[in-house]
């Protein structure tokens, strides 16, 4: 289970924050493989197909919107956390393009549970990959499969802390510019692992061990629902996107 300094953090420790981002240890390069297929940066054209809200219902205010949550059950597996009758869930999505159309940034699941409110915040970087001789993805942005596509319809891309990933999905963006779209969530198997994971990459660009989160259907855009082992955490809808995507 998980402490509220995890994916669940309680507001009385909101000041401890800082303390539950990915840590940067300065340990061996372990779990990044020095082998692997070569990350490229293209757009693909794929076949996939959603249907456009031609609604044109209005926005939230805010990049804040509530979750429908898939079950309670599945929240408490994505946090870790025996929950009660959880409620306000919402998420928060800060993303910002890194000036090449990719984008680095946040997603906050936020939601209170037995008197106590919580919040994890997940992450994509900005800038690129640190260049090692051992390791493949050298300077590769580092938000490389986090862009939209689809005439700017679909949107997917990961982010993760130290305990797991988050695929961001943008199904329909609407005539008013508010997003439709779904989160996905794979849980690193951290007591399978020996190691912590790598300082250098994060887990889209690891290829083996407990810490992959890559997804071959967001890696190249066939597909708004990863594949590999994620497991739908939860829907939103009047996303703005001109607020949530900077």
């Amino acid at each position: 289970m998980k402490s509220q300094c995890l994916k669940a953090l309680s507001i009385v420790a909101i000041v401890g924050l800082v303390g539950c981002n990915k840590v940067q240890f300065s340990a061996l390069d372990s779990t990044a493989a020095s082998t692997g297929v070569t990350t490229t940066t293209t757009t693909t054209t794929t076949t996939t197909t959603t249907s456009t809200d031609t609604t044109a219902s209005a926005c939230y205010s805010t990049n804040t919107v509530p979750l429908t949550i898939a079950s309670t059950a599945t929240l408490g597996n994505y946090a870790e956390q025996t929950l009660y009758a959880p409620y306000n869930i919402t998420t928060t999505i800060a993303m910002h393009n890194n000036g090449d159309g990719h984008y680095y940034g946040t997603v906050q699941v936020s939601y209170i549970d037995n008197g106590v409110s919580h919040g994890g915040v997940l992450s994509a970087p900005a800038g690129n990959n640190v260049s090692i001789d051992s390791l493949k993805d050298n300077g590769t942005v580092t938000s490389v499969y986090n862009y939209w596509y689809n005439s700017n319809q679909n949107f997917s891309g990961y982010v993760q802390d130290s305990y797991g990933a988050i695929v961001l999905s943008i199904t329909s963006v609407n005539s008013n510019g508010c997003a439709t779209g779904n989160l996905y969530y794979k849980n690193f198997s951290i007591g399978l692992a020996t190691n912590i994971q790598s300082p250098y990459r994060e887990c889209w660009f690891i290829y083996s061990g407990p810490y992959v989160c890559g997804s071959s259907t967001i890696n190249n855009k066939s597909s708004l629902v990863p594949s590999d082992g994620y497991t739908f955490l939860g829907s939103f809808t009047g996303l703005p996107v001109s607020t949530a995507f900077q």
